[in-house]
């Protein structure tokens, strides 16, 4: 099965993550495992496509499994932004984390 659209979605989806800031080595990395991922679940739904129950399971599994990834992605977001506001704030400070006298 050619999908026309697949990789050209792949490839914008690595402009994206070139934008914003990610290594091309990650979004390679992220790209890979992504098309690894889909081109495995588009092989198991098509073995079961006649088998209504089973297609709604996987995909709802499917479902699920998306969710957590964007649960630990959103985690992973929140610890970056974390760790840049202490990075942040710590440069207003000293070395000792008091302010400087001119401040």
């Amino acid at each position: 099965m050619i999908r026309e659209s697949f990789h050209s979605s792949l490839m914008l989806a690595r402009v994206v993550y070139g934008g914003l800031g990610i290594s091309n080595h990650k979004a390679d990395q992220i790209i890979s495992h992504f098309r690894d991922y889909d081109e495995a679940l588009l092989e198991e739904q098509y073995r079961i496509h006649r088998d209504e129950a089973a297609m709604i399971k996987s995909t709802r599994d499917s479902l699920e499994h998306l969710m957590g990834l964007f649960a630990h992605d959103a985690e992973e977001s929140d610890q970056v932004e974390q760790t840049e506001e202490s990075k942040d704030s710590g440069s207003a400070h000293g070395r000792d984390g008091r302010r400087s006298a001119g401040e």
